[in-house]
């Protein structure tokens, strides 16, 4: 500790440059939860693809558009042309699903009438079959007719004979040889007459049945031929389908390729947002994003290392606002990684109404190689910066002039005491540690109290 008297003493002796407007920032800062409902601009600031430096949770927390509407413009363009080349993929995928849709149809189609073709074949070559077996029951038919006919013939001829010889030789006795034998001629006449139109009707039959079968054949014929055009009317769609489809797998792989074109310039763009953003104001504060990054890394920093401390970020802020106004005394700005200007604390030099305090340092840091100056938005001497100085942001430098490294710096010096910011007592303690002024710590104190309503 006696290495961090004379910071002691600076902070002690020292009236220090923004306690007298302490209490009058504290009480006039109008605090703005950071859940009002966003505008139309602040709407749009929500980074899809931001830079590492920032915190990702941290980009929902809404910043003043002042400055942005630039990097704004730029960005809604690049989403544009995005949206516009996704829609025509989508527009490509749809028509790829239906085409598909399309083709399962057809293939439906198809199988349905190749079913019904074979059906209608079928039926013709049973059709022709049934004609070609009633032709020939009607040849066999048509044969015993003829056969019958020709016994007919024969037995009127006899019986001609058989007449004339009888009435020749025995008179009209109906009992002779003659007459006996005529009678049984004409039983026998009689029989294959019968005969003859029993073959006769299934000559008929065969014949009806054979032209049925014969207009049956002719009506699968014609259903098959009107299948077959059927089915090659499918077979082009579905060739047509086959071409729309390549077409249409052209058309996707042209408009996603176009999506990953444009989708680095819209990277580019969020990132160019992203950056932009780090150094725009935080709605309801009085600095920017950047800063509140700074504070909230050191805090789980310390929550990680000394969870005893409970240190919160608005101690932080209120510190730093008290210190340099957030980076901003003589006028300078914070960049978007942190980085500020040069500030430097008055010589602390024999004569002056601070503490004198011999260089520490070579004049490294504050450029002074005969008398230490505070450096830095959080204003460190370089004695105390050799005890808490630690690399914040990870590059491999500590610097008190970037806010990461400071703020660091800063919750170190808070915590490593012992005291717990958690409670009033022990915030008071921390703070009264970091200098030893009661109007100091009733300032940060009253500072601290305005940022407590903000939230993300």
């Amino acid at each position: 500790m006696r290495v961090n008297l004379p910071n002691l003493r600076l902070r002690r002796c020292r009236p220090h440059r923004t306690v007298r407007r302490v209490l009058a920032v504290a009480t006039t800062l109008v605090v703005l939860p950071w859940s009002v409902p966003a505008g139309a601009q602040q709407s749009r600031l929500a980074v899809t693809d931001p830079s590492s430096t920032v915190l990702p949770e941290l980009n929902v927390v809404p910043v003043r558009t002042t400055g942005l509407t630039a990097v704004l413009k730029d960005l809604d363009a690049a989403q544009a042309l995005v949206d516009g080349a996704q829609a025509a993929a989508d527009a490509a995928v749809a028509e790829q699903g239906r085409l598909v849709l399309a083709l399962r149809d057809i293939q439906t189609d198809i199988a349905t009438l190749t079913a019904a073709r074979e059906t209608a074949s079928q039926a013709r070559y049973q059709a022709l079959e049934a004609a070609e077996q009633a032709g020939v029951r009607q040849r066999l038919a048509q044969a015993d007719v003829d056969a019958v006919q020709n016994v007919l013939d024969e037995l009127a001829a006899q019986a001609f004979i058989v007449g004339g010889q009888g009435v020749s030789l025995l008179g009209d006795s109906e009992t002779g040889p003659a007459a006996q034998g005529a009678r049984y001629l004409g039983g026998v006449f009689a029989e294959q007459g019968r005969r003859r139109d029993l073959a006769g009707r299934e000559v008929k039959r065969a014949q009806a049945a054979r032209s049925e079968d014969l207009a049956e054949a002719a009506t699968q014929e014609q259903e098959r031929r009107s299948l077959d055009r059927q089915l090659t009317e499918r077979a082009a769609a579905a060739r047509r389908n086959n071409l729309e489809t390549l077409a249409q797998a052209e058309a996707q792989r042209a408009a996603l390729a176009e999506v990953a074109r444009l989708q680095e310039p819209l990277r580019a763009a969020n990132l160019k947002l992203a950056e932009a953003r780090r150094t725009m104001t935080v709605v309801g504060a009085d600095f920017p994003l950047v800063i509140l990054d700074a504070f909230v890394r050191a805090v789980r920093y310390e929550a990680e290392h000394r969870p005893a401390c409970r240190l919160d970020w608005q101690l932080l802020a209120a510190i730093s606002r008290l210190e340099s106004g957030h980076g901003t005394s003589g006028g300078v700005r914070v960049d978007a990684v942190g980085q500020v200007p040069n500030i430097l604390g008055p010589p602390l030099v024999p004569g002056s109404p601070f503490a004198v305090v011999p260089d520490s340092d070579g004049g490294m840091l504050d450029g002074d190689a005969s008398y230490d100056r505070a450096v830095g938005p959080m204003q460190f001497i370089p004695s105390s910066w050799q005890i808490f100085g630690l690399d914040g942001d990870g590059d491999g430098d500590r610097d008190p002039r970037n806010y990461y490294d400071a703020a660091l710096a800063a919750a170190e010096h808070l915590c490593r005491a012992g005291a717990d910011t958690g409670t009033d007592e022990g915030r008071r303690a921390a703070v009264y540690g970091y200098n030893h002024s009661d109007e100091y710590v009733n300032g940060v104190l009253a500072a601290r109290q305005s940022y407590l309503a903000l939230r993300w």
